[in-house]
């Protein structure tokens, strides 16, 4: 998000990305995995900013490429005259390349010995889907930070398969009834989606660091297949000095005859205290508020959650 903020919103960098097409990937996937993408990715990238840095630095960043491979620049910064600087300098190497260097001949085949496993097949889309929100809320009698990271904030999703998403409902679904959400699936949300990304990556939990996983839900209204609920629970994720503590809310609409969510809303209110490697709480440990907001994703959004090979393995 701070990238989009600082970097993609700039009008300069807009007006040069027309003469690219532009798109984004999951960087660990291509660096790490097998197939015809990821090698096609480590044929420039190795030839990148951290490329020096040996085979096991991420290769996080910005990439300029033609559609044969050929390196034309790289960057990794959330400066955008750094960026511009690296799209001028792209575009004039890609001027320079010869023709019959620019595009691939033949098509490529998948030579690879190996096939990557990716998230986005895996998309349920008889299930629940949510698009998750993550910032931090004001403090008391402390102003925000004047940089970027005073209106930091972040996204990512969770998904749950058709059965799971059920099992966020009673059985029997009359007004008044309540329900216990399975802990599994409490604990997906405390362990990979409440976690302090604010103002970058940072390290989901494990099982055994979840203190508390509980939502109770109870169905408030009944309107033919329509069934309506309320949430209400607490989640405490701690793993070492850093943690992140909070209470649950919100409603959902469930269309029992189409077996899927039609509205969910939860948020979660909390304290997040220290942080990870690359999560830039360097000098702001908190204890400090944050907050959380779920919804429900566009379906044309796949994008596969941070931590989605976890979920089912």
């Amino acid at each position: 998000m701070r990238g989009r903020q600082s970097v993609w919103s700039n009008p300069k960098v807009q007006q040069r990305l027309k003469r690219f097409v532009t798109c984004a990937d999951e960087v660990h996937y291509l660096h790490k995995r097998a197939g015809r993408e990821c090698d096609f990715f480590r044929g420039f990238s190795e030839q990148g900013h951290y490329g020096k840095n040996g085979p096991q630095a991420t290769r996080q960043g910005i990439y300029c490429a033609s559609p044969s491979g050929r390196f034309l620049g790289s960057v990794n910064s959330n400066d955008p005259g750094r960026v511009i600087a690296m799209l001028d300098a792209a575009w004039a190497a890609w001027n320079k390349l010869p023709k019959k260097q620019r595009y691939l001949d033949p098509a490529p085949t998948d030579t690879a010995t190996g096939r990557g496993r990716r998230g986005e097949p895996l998309y349920p889309a008889d299930g629940l889907a949510c698009r998750i929100y993550v910032r931090d809320l004001p403090r008391p009698k402390q102003a925000p930070a004047r940089d970027w990271r005073g209106s930091a904030w972040n996204t990512d999703t969770v998904w749950f398969r058709k059965a799971e998403a059920r099992a966020f409902l009673p059985a029997e679904c009359k007004v008044g009834a309540q329900h216990d959400v399975p802990r599994a699936l409490v604990e997906r949300l405390a362990r990979f989606c409440f976690i302090d990304s604010v103002r970058g990556q940072t390290a989901a939990y494990e099982s055994k660091q979840i203190e508390q996983a509980r939502l109770r839900v109870t169905v408030t209204k009944r309107e033919g297949s329509k069934v309506f609920v309320r949430f209400e629970g607490a989640t405490h994720a701690k793993a070492g000095a850093r943690s992140v503590q909070g209470e649950i809310e919100g409603v959902a609409g469930f269309d029992l005859t189409k077996g899927r969510f039609e509205e969910f809303q939860m948020t979660l209110r909390g304290t997040r205290r220290n942080g990870t490697r690359f999560n830039f709480r360097q000098g702001d440990p908190g204890p400090a508020p944050i907050g959380f907001a779920l919804a429900l994703a566009d379906p044309a959004d796949r994008t596969a959650p941070a931590f989605w090979w976890r979920y089912w393995s």
